[in-house]
């Protein structure tokens, strides 16, 4: 801590242009001074964290600060050169401030007192000082200069900065002359303490900044685990992939419809890309086999790893220790990034995804088996379940590392597939720990395909099982998801087989151009609502009736249930109407020769059986009625009472005839 000084000064002399000497313990042998230069500029570091304040923490400080002069908290820096400042904490509060004071300049210009702020450069955005500086409006700057600014956001921070803008712009207390000038001299007169490092390296003033902050329990997965990163290894080029990485994880998200973070969160993909390869054996021979982590990246028990003790709640950055091992493994995960974002942009394989298969053999690979496995990964990419990607991570950084492999590890694509979808449908996140498990083995695919053929013909494919993926698909109103879901699942027991050769489970696929087809062809395999009709109403006619029936509000819901699909060919799809399931099945099993899918024929069949639906109304029952009334009364019945639990034993029964 010796590098390390502080002192209380004001907010003014803190953001002001104006040189500013600041002593620590005057009149001590251990007199130290910090200068913060004129004309000086204030750095936020490219792995900093993005703007996080809300329109709550706006008020609230504006609030705090009308009603007179207040402490704002540390400030700590990192002293880089004469006239560059380094934040290291407390970016988001200068940022605020020096909004606060360029919105008051661009309301009222000359009309209050105000002072030169010195320049804010974030490296994330480096078009924020030419915002604060045209007061954030638009009409001032011309088109080059506002793409530029655009441009330079890496973290998409462009429109909750400009929201930001407008809660100051529009707040009662600027927006009166006489309170906006009140709020200046205050801003003025609070206090900051400045905490800055004149040290070369970053590492203590980033020690610092997680032992304050911890203690707080202010910062999020991210910030902390950058801390520890950047205080093991402060190197640029390790901050420019963080940043890389960072900038690449929001492109994948924000791609084909994402919202925020969700598809498949930065930290997600830090974990999983951990669990893949930390325990492999190391070059340096380090053993990490004994370590237990958890999402926040802390060990859960004590472990011990070359004769050192490290004890339970230890960051798995300090566990590592090896700032060699962790830029590689950023650069391997900037890879995996770049990878995902172009499989998630294309519709089809790219020139670049294709070059990425190294085959040690003459004869290549196949052309529809990289088309499949193209669609593959971006099934799996897209899916909103998370646990599954770590297998498709694990695939690209094994097998797209630059190095040639075979053409049976190219198409092991098909077991994560298949271990995905099986995932998906039927497993809950308790599992997860099973899928975390197949990643840290070197012979990791033949794990899963061992795990595939246990669970789908054992009995870990329980009722239990069918009726989670039943609930969770039922209640769901994204259609196109469980759509997908359903396909995939048709597509594992279609073309996907597990044999056992000695102790080795291999999984093969009946037909890769049948497969390919039955993914990509929508005109042969067109999706049919079978058991709900999509337009959520149901056709009754019989000899003595003839009407439109819609099905209760609560089992129109079942449209997109992940049982309620087939699939068939589109002219025989399209001759279909929202008949009785009974007579649509009857027309469909006449046809059975004109249709190839085996998952659609076994749904079929199970449906004509009549075992599984024995209440459902046939034409027999409802010409047993005697007026229309009477009939949607007994329908109502029916489907709010009897449905449900038929459909679960159809759903049930389904399952248990699928196998590979």
């Amino acid at each position: 801590m010796s590098n390390i000084v502080g002192t209380i000064i004001t907010a003014q002399n803190f953001l002001s242009q104006k040189e500013v000497t600041l002593t620590v313990n005057p009149n001590s042998p251990n007199e130290r001074k910090i200068v913060l230069a004129e004309n000086r500029k204030y750095i936020i570091p490219s792995y900093q964290r993005e703007i996080r304040w809300n329109s709550g923490n706006v008020n609230v400080l504006l609030a705090d600060l009308a009603s007179g002069p207040k402490f704002l908290g540390n400030i700590i820096l990192s002293l880089k050169s004469n006239d560059e400042c380094e934040i290291i904490d407390g970016q988001q509060r200068t940022t605020i401030l020096q909004m606060i004071i360029a919105c008051i300049r661009e309301k009222y210009g000359d009309e209050i007192e105000l002072f030169e702020m010195s320049e804010i450069d974030n490296k994330s955005f480096s078009g924020l000082s030419d915002l604060l500086k045209y007061g954030f409006n638009e009409s001032k700057i011309d088109s080059c200069t506002l793409e530029k600014i655009k441009k330079s956001d890496d973290y998409s921070q462009y429109g909750r900065f400009f929201e930001l803008w407008d809660i100051l712009y529009k707040s009662k207390i600027i927006c009166d002359r006489y309170q906006a000038s009140m709020l200046v001299s205050n801003i003025k007169a609070s206090e900051v303490n400045i905490i800055a490092s004149q040290a070369e390296s970053d590492d203590v003033s980033i020690r610092y900044f997680l032992d304050v902050n911890l203690k707080g329990v202010r910062l999020d997965n991210e910030d902390i685990f950058k801390g520890y990163l950047f205080g093991q290894d402060s190197r640029e080029e390790t901050k420019e992939l963080w940043q890389e990485n960072k900038k690449l994880n929001i492109e994948l998200n924000e791609m084909k419809g994402g919202k925020d973070d969700k598809r498949y969160p930065l930290m997600k993909v830090y974990e999983h890309f951990f669990y893949c390869d930390l325990f492999l054996p190391k070059e340096n021979g380090q053993d990490f086999s004994g370590v237990c982590f958890g999402e926040d990246f802390r060990l859960s028990q004590a472990t011990i790893i070359q004769t050192k003790n490290f004890y339970e709640g230890t960051h798995l950055i300090e566990v590592i220790q090896n700032s060699r091992y962790l830029q590689v493994s950023l650069t391997r995960i900037k890879n995996a990034l770049k990878i995902m974002n172009d499989v998630v942009g294309s519709d089809g394989p790219s020139d670049f995804f294709k070059d990425l298969f190294r085959v040690n053999n003459p004869c290549g690979i196949d052309s529809i088996d990289i088309i499949n496995i193209h669609c593959i990964l971006k099934k799996i990419i897209l899916d909103k379940e998370i646990i599954p990607k770590v297998l498709a991570l694990k695939y690209i950084i094994t097998f797209f590392d630059g190095t040639q492999h075979s053409k049976v590890d190219y198409k092991s694509a098909y077991t994560i597939f298949a271990a995905a979808t099986v995932f998906t449908v039927f497993a809950n996140k308790k599992e997860s720990g099973t899928f975390y498990s197949f990643v840290k083995d070197e012979n990791w695919v033949g794990s899963i395909n061992k795990w595939l053929s246990g669970y789908v013909r054992s009995h870990e494919l329980t009722r239990g099982k069918v009726l989670a993926a039943y609930t969770f698909s039922n209640g769901s109103d994204d259609s196109k998801g469980e759509q997908v879901r359903s396909k995939s699942l048709a597509a594992v027991f279609n073309y996907i087989q597990i044999r056992q050769v000695g102790d080795e489970h291999q999984l093969t696929v009946r037909n890769c151009k049948e497969f390919s087809e039955f993914l990509y062809d929508k005109t042969k395999y067109s999706i049919e609502h079978f058991i709900i009709g999509e337009s959520g109403s149901l056709k009754i006619q019989t000899s003595k009736f003839n009407f439109s029936y819609q099905y209760p509000s609560n089992i129109k819901r079942y449209k997109n249930s992940l049982f309620n699909y087939i699939f068939i060919p589109e002219d025989i799809n399209n001759d279909l109407g929202n008949e009785l399931i009974f007579e649509k099945a009857h027309v469909l099993q006449g046809k059975a020769g004109e249709f190839t899918c085996n998952y659609s024929k076994k749904y079929i069949d199970l449906i004509a059986s009549c075992n599984y639906f024995p209440e459902y109304p046939t034409n027999n029952i409802i010409d047993g009625f005697d007026t229309e009334k009477d009939v949607r009364d007994y329908l109502d019945k029916y489907f709010s009472n009897s449905f449900p639990t038929e459909l679960l034993t159809f759903a049930s029964a389904l399952t248990k005839s699928l196998d590979f």
